[in-house]
């Protein structure tokens, strides 16, 4: 085709919208959307990383600026990572 547009088609005859849903990884954007409509709470991104670290999920290395030893380490919030926990099962997680 000219200018080097192409076309494609593509069929859903085969796509299995439920077993996508199962095998699907929440975001932390989801995983926070689900907690506030369930529950009218926010979780952090932390919340999750945590919830995530106590259920073994596997974690990303961290890859920013090392610790410099002088910041505050904010105090784990149990209700709300056992609400990011119930995400999890929710969305096929754990």
């Amino acid at each position: 085709m000219p200018g080097g547009l192409f076309g494609v088609v593509a069929t859903l005859e085969d796509y299995d919208a439920e077993q996508r849903a199962l095998s699907h990884k929440a975001t932390y954007a989801e995983i926070k959307a689900w907690g506030s409509a369930e529950y009218h709470e926010a979780v952090t991104n932390l919340d999750i990383s945590r919830a995530r670290k106590r259920c073994g999920l596997a974690q990303d290395e961290y890859k920013g600026r090392p610790p410099s030893g002088k910041y505050y380490e904010p105090k784990p919030r149990k209700h709300k990572e056992d609400m990011v926990i119930e995400a999890f099962r929710h969305f096929g997680m754990i």
